[in-house]
């Protein structure tokens, strides 16, 4: 196994539906939820107490490509959400909605990637007016 990375679109909220999101962008949803939704317990885990979902949430999930280099990874993304960025914006804008792009590296073998911005990447987020996470898993 290699380093892996990915990128998830993440729009939350109080009161959209996520499912509408889908259809008014034309991307198909990796997961979503509503506000009150119950939280489900991590695999193999019981919990006796109920967790509620606090937002509605939408996210699409780039597949996660094995490279060193994020712009690999981000340049597919960019071509895939660049021609819905209008779509998106005038629903976020109608909904009063948040946006954060999570970027999500499994680092295997000590094999580190390049983590670049570059401008393509940069312009979405701006255009988006979109918070950047990074999360690093490492794996031995």
């Amino acid at each position: 196994m290699n380093t892996r990375i990915a990128i998830n679109l993440t729009i939350f909220g109080e009161k959209f539906n996520p499912e509408d999101l889908s259809k008014y962008i034309g991307i198909m949803a990796s997961s979503m939820w509503r506000k009150g939704d119950i939280v489900p317990p991590f695999k193999g885990t019981y919990r006796l107490d109920i967790r509620l979902r606090k937002h509605d949430f939408w996210q699409y999930s780039s597949s996660f490509i094995e490279t060193l280099d994020f712009e690999e990874v981000s340049n597919v993304f960019v071509n895939i959400i660049s021609p819905k960025i209008e779509n998106i914006k005038q629903f976020v804008e109608e909904n009063n909605l948040e946006i954060v792009l999570n970027i999500i590296v499994k680092v295997e073998n000590n094999e580190t990637p390049g983590i670049h911005f570059n401008m393509p990447f940069i312009h979405l987020a701006n255009s988006l007016n979109a918070e950047i996470d990074v999360d690093t898993y490492i794996y031995d």
